[in-house]
């Protein structure tokens, strides 16, 4: 950008309305004068602030400020001096005093994305945030602050696809989208899109424009900070996206309206930090140090930690922390992660079995969901695939998917990673397996139905404190196996790594649990020689068993 220079008498002079932009030397901005928008331009190489009405570039283009920007511009600076800190501390107290959140932490995440937008720039992704709760909750007052505070914000309770690309390319604004609900049907696939490819600094999507009635391929870059707000979840890829602030009714007083002139205040200082802090020098864009295991996370929070005060920094990584378990927790619950348990028991029940069927996955997965809820074979055939099986034929012809060792294991750190037995490696898992043999008889029948219905998680399970429990007259011995996950299970033995025996008490008054083999409620414990081997039984699986023990003469 050249500076700004008077125009020639007599010169032919091309306007074109320009909202501002930044290089590494230069920036320019709108400000608000009252009575018309003018430029404030930092030559950062010079340390030298100007006002101008216009501003001449390298070609004598001359630029105008754009006539009703969408968003609240700020007023006129006079100079840059900011203090970090402060301003960080007076956009805290603002949104503590406007908004009522449930966590403390999520205003130090709203301040630093609101420092983060005038920074955009810098950074390779943006974060979004989610307001989710019920009517009334506060999400739209939450988008409200952020309309006052963030960069170039603009508040769209509606808008059409088109619109919101094109004005994310002209203005990489700060864009607010409420009632998200609208967003979710099928002539909302494009904005979706939008969304979805906007958190990366280099996405673009693609149109066809015409240009002297010819159509041409044109690319629209869909960067952009954004926060949305809704009373239900959107779908999984936007989700991902997100950091959710869950809201809720407030249960102390804020203030009733907004302080506009306290905001308007903070633009001015917002300003005047995006003119002093922006900095797009490559080495300026370095990674800030948080290494996280959960990239898309990690994508989310680094502008956050980046912004943040020193002593917000670590607190910042905690939190994201605690949204990385609650995700992990969440997964563990998802429809993945069902169909995944499923296979293995199928599997396990069918152990020389390459190829698994769709519908017996389908029958395993409905047994513990109501009949509203149950799934059809369709829908766990896609599930299957995209968790990465391939499909196949099986007998008959039926649909069935092809077991994969190493693609389970990587599935199962993931969804289950309790079903992994955490050995020098990845590479094998430890099952359990209930047997009658405590004589040296084995009853086939039994083993076969129910081998492998139950998978051994150590870090989960509770200590047992035996000498308070009435025993139970039945003692038996469990049988814990080895499977290697990275030889095909045809081309290995089951060892046998011990044998141990167990128990069987009543549960405590009072204490919950489900029951290892149909996740009914349990009213007995199996207890193992180690205080971690602990299960679960309802009263049927425990019936069976001593039925079982009982037919092999071990009772």
């Amino acid at each position: 950008m050249a500076n700004s220079l008077a125009p020639e008498k007599n010169e032919k002079i091309k306007l074109i309305p320009f909202a501002g932009g930044a290089s590494q030397d230069l920036i320019v901005e709108l400000i608000n004068r009252g009575d018309r928008y003018s430029f404030c331009v930092y030559d950062k190489l010079n340390n030298k602030l100007e006002i101008n009405d216009f501003y001449i570039g390298p070609e004598n283009e001359h630029y105008v400020p754009i006539e009703k920007p969408p968003w609240l511009v700020p007023n006129a600076i006079q100079d840059l001096n900011v203090d970090e800190n402060s301003l960080y501390n007076e956009l805290l107290e603002y949104l503590i005093e406007h908004l009522d959140l449930l966590d403390e932490m999520q205003y130090h995440i709203l301040a630093c994305f609101i420092l983060a937008s005038w920074r955009w720039e810098e950074f390779k992704t943006a974060p979004y945030l989610f307001f989710l709760g019920p009517p009334s909750s506060g999400k739209t007052r939450a988008l409200e602050c952020l309309h006052l505070l963030c960069y170039r914000a603009i508040h769209a309770a509606s808008i059409t696809a088109p619109a919101m690309f094109r004005a994310i390319e002209a203005w990489h604004p700060t864009l607010l989208l409420d009632e998200t609900e609208i967003y979710e049907g099928e002539s909302a696939a494009e904005i979706r899109a939008v969304i979805n490819a906007g958190y990366k600094q280099d996405a673009k999507v693609i149109r066809i424009e015409k240009v002297n009635e010819q159509p041409v391929l044109a690319s629209f870059n869909v960067f952009s900070f954004k926060a949305l707000a809704g009373t239900k979840e959107l779908s999984n890829t936007i989700m991902s996206r997100c950091i959710v602030i869950n809201m809720e009714r407030n249960v102390r007083s804020v203030k009733m309206f907004l302080n506009m002139e306290k905001a308007a205040e903070l633009r001015q200082k917002l300003l005047k930090y995006r003119m002093k802090y922006l900095n797009l020098a490559e080495s300026a864009v370095a990674n800030n140090g948080f290494i996280f295991e959960d990239g898309r996370l990690a994508e989310m929070f680094h502008p956050l930690i980046t912004v943040a005060p020193a002593e917000i920094k670590e607190k910042l990584v905690e939190y994201a922390k605690k949204v990385y378990q609650t995700r992990l927790e969440e997964e563990k619950a998802s429809l993945e992660a069902m169909v995944l348990e499923a296979i293995l028991k199928a599997k396990t029940n069918n152990e020389n079995e390459e190829k698994i069927e769709i519908s017996y996955i389908t029958d395993l997965v409905n047994l513990n969901l109501p009949v509203k809820e149950q799934l059809k074979n369709c829908q766990v055939g896609r599930i299957a695939a995209s968790l990465g099986f391939k499909r196949t034929r099986g007998k008959e012809g039926k649909r069935a998917i092809i077991w994969d060792n190493k693609l389970v294991a990587r599935l199962l750190r993931r969804y289950l990673p309790e079903k992994l037995e955490k050995l020098d490696s990845f590479d094998s898992l430890t099952v359990l397996t209930v047997n009658s043999i405590r004589k040296g008889v084995e009853s086939e029948d039994f083993k076969q139905k129910n081998v492998n219905n139950s998978f051994f998680n150590k870090e989960n399970l509770m200590q047992t404190n035996r000498e308070n429990d009435e025993k139970h007259p039945f003692h038996t011995e469990l049988t814990v196996k080895t499977v290697n996950l990275s030889i095909p299970l045809e081309k290995q033995s089951l060892q046998v790594e011990k044998k141990q025996k167990f128990e069987i008490y009543p549960l405590h008054e009072g204490e919950k649990a489900v029951c290892m083999y149909c996740n009914q409620p349990a009213k007995f414990r199996i207890v193992g020689e180690e205080p971690w081997q602990v299960e679960y039984l309802c009263p049927k699986h425990k019936l069976e068993i001593e039925k079982e023990v009982e037919k092999c003469g071990l009772g």
